[in-house]
């Protein structure tokens, strides 16, 4: 008789790590029970050993389906097949994460994750296809030991398909990567990834991660967030410098500057209103708009100001929180920004979340 389940499968006396944790050999400890209770007493105490540790192998690992480590991180396009592994090292070895969200993963550089990933045991998802030209795409991995997927889940008619990936899991989890481009470079098209994304998301059944870099949002005090559909009054004047003031001043401040709604941009022969923007932007971070989604980060932290609550730096060093994991249907436990990768593997850190289906 063998077996072996994994500590960390969901015993609350487990304790939560990834699936690189020591596994004990349960079934053959419960065999050598049996055996010396057949030798004391002449009955063993389970007619078939085989069947009960079957049993707790199952059990086991749909409790280990229900517990979960989520990374997401926006890699910058790091290239070279080194650089490749030592990233799928560290999300494997040292995040030890089961869900991997990525973004940024370079074009012609994706054979590199994809390999070492499934080398490590992952399932691999990538929202480009192979000598597509576009710069990057966004990408998933599951680990095969804790979930496998079904084939990539399509979403409506994005403005860039490649910057948003989607699975499903076999237990009905929906993992969606998606990298929201910036403002500054995309204009309209950032408000039209959501709104292409907020009735799709709004469709979906059951548990939900939510998970990626959204270029957003500028001021968070409180519970109250600012997107960049508002500009303040700064200095006498309108600036849509949202984030600067915000780190510059402190968000509680930041948000006494006057925010208000834009009147009308254009960008790119596209003119439409503030009010368009944040109805859309805005949506992800407003609890009243019914979608049920949970800010993991804030959810273990609160709301209140935090030096390690960034994932990002500006040009000009602003500290930024721009990278998210949003739940639905699923609880963490932990949440954490990786500050201490920044820079050196990316101009992104990686938010990682132990989390569980409720």
């Amino acid at each position: 008789m063998t077996g072996q389940v994994c500590a960390r499968a969901g015993f609350e006396s487990a304790p939560e790590t990834g699936s690189g944790s020591s596994t004990i050999m349960l079934a053959g400890a419960l065999s050598v029970w049996n055996y010396r209770r057949t030798l004391e007493t002449g009955s063993p105490m389970f007619d078939q050993p085989d069947t009960v540790c079957d049993s707790i192998n199952s059990a086991c690992k749909r409790m280990e389906q229900c517990r979960m480590r989520i990374a997401t991180w926006n890699v910058n396009q790091r290239r070279g097949r080194e650089t490749a592994v030592d990233l799928c090292r560290l999300l494997d070895e040292d995040l030890r994460a089961d869900v991997i969200t990525l973004q940024e993963v370079g074009w012609g550089r994706d054979e590199n994750y994809e390999h070492e990933l499934e080398r490590r045991g992952f399932q691999w998802s990538y929202a480009r296809q192979r000598n597509d030209d576009r710069l990057y795409g966004s990408a998933i991995a599951v680990r095969r030991s804790v979930l496998s997927t079904s084939p990539r889940q399509r979403i409506g008619s994005l403005p860039l398909p490649e910057l948003v990936d989607c699975v499903r899991t076999t237990n009905g989890i929906t993992i969606l990567s998606v990298h929201i481009p910036n403002g500054a470079g995309y204009g309209w098209k950032k408000i039209e990834t959501w709104e292409t994304l907020i009735p799709w998301i709004s469709r979906v059944e059951g548990p939900l991660v939510f998970a990626g870099d959204f270029n957003a949002p500028g001021i968070e005090t409180g519970e109250r967030t600012y997107c960049f559909g508002y500009d303040i009054e700064w200095e006498g004047e309108r600036t849509d410098a949202l984030y600067k003031a915000a780190h510059e001043f402190g968000h509680a401040r930041a948000a006494t500057m006057q925010p208000r709604l834009f009147e009308r941009w254009t960008f790119d022969g596209v003119t439409d209103t503030g009010e368009r923007w944040e109805a859309a932007e805005g949506w992800i971070y407003d609890k009243s708009r019914g979608h049920g989604l949970v800010d993991a980060f804030r959810s273990v932290h609160g709301y209140g100001d935090s030096k390690d609550a960034y994932s990002h730096l500006t040009g000009r060093k602003t500290p930024v929180r721009y990278d998210h994991i949003f739940l639905r249907g699923l609880t963490a436990s932990s949440a954490l920004y990786r500050i201490d990768l920044l820079e050196r593997w990316s101009d992104h850190a990686p938010l990682v979340v132990q989390a569980k289906l409720d």
